[in-house]
């Protein structure tokens, strides 16, 4: 099933479907830069269904391996808790990367009894494109014009929320690796509908800091003027109900 129309307002919501264990999700982001100009990128997502629903069976043996079953499981259907995994910087960067589940922490959760959504940084992997090759200096131009570049950082993330409430989950929580960490905070300071945050790395405060990383890391920008890396994880657990662990 498909409720990618249902969350953009282009369908009615009858005609959005529970997917199956694996559905893959496409947006795409137009961000106007001046009279004459658009710049549009698509936003991947991959939408999987929890398995097993018990964790796996960590060994304290030989090197400390982690044992799976045999056989995958069947998906176990739509649970309460939908949790989005976001990816950072991972190579290889390009359409062979293009992979729903990188490093296998999608499967994890999904042993755990989690439904995931798994995004992924724009220009990277599923998101690639030729030219600038996963390049984010290639948005510091559009930015100087006063385009609002940030959309195609943050707003796969709102549309997976979207996504998620039109299927009835009942809590989201977000968790990103590196640039995934830093998208993780950011998302999570501006959308009260994140219940728990947990970014891993990504978002090291700027006064700890020898270098500006990537470019929408950078501590100069507007965004980190107006309210710095501190306040932002201040912000992802201001309300009672809502909770965020930094690992930096």
């Amino acid at each position: 099933g498909n409720c990618v129309c249902a969350t953009q307002g282009t369908c009615a919501r009858k005609a959005c479907t529970a997917p199956t264990n694996l559905t893959k999700l496409v947006w795409r982001l137009v961000v106007p830069v001046n009279a004459s100009f658009n710049l549009s990128l698509n936003a991947t997502a991959f939408h999987s269904l929890n398995t097993s629903g018990i964790a796996p069976d960590n060994e304290v043996g030989d090197g400390n391996k982690t044992s799976w079953p045999w056989d995958m499981l069947p998906a176990r259907g739509i649970g309460d808790t939908l949790v989005l995994y976001h990816n950072g910087h991972t190579h290889p960067c390009t359409l062979e990367g293009c992979e729903p589940d990188h490093d296998g922490v999608v499967d994890w959760l999904n042993r755990m009894g989690y439904d995931t959504m798994h995004l992924q940084m724009p220009l990277f992997q599923c998101n690639y494109i030729e030219g600038p090759h996963c390049n984010h200096a290639y948005f510091a131009e559009f930015d100087r014009q006063g385009a609002p570049v940030f959309r195609f950082f943050l707003e796969p993330a709102v549309l997976a929320i979207n996504y998620a409430l039109e299927l009835g989950y009942k809590r989201v929580v977000m968790a990103g690796l590196s640039g995934g960490g830093w998208t993780t905070t950011l998302v999570a300071a501006i959308d009260p509908r994140i219940s728990l945050s947990i970014p891993v790395a990504g978002s090291i405060p700027c006064d700890f800091r020898h270098t500006s990383w990537d470019f929408e890391q950078f501590c100069d920008n507007k965004w980190a003027m107006v309210a710095n890396y501190t306040s932002l994880y201040v912000l992802a657990a201001l309300e009672p109900s809502r909770h965020s662990l930094q690992i930096i």
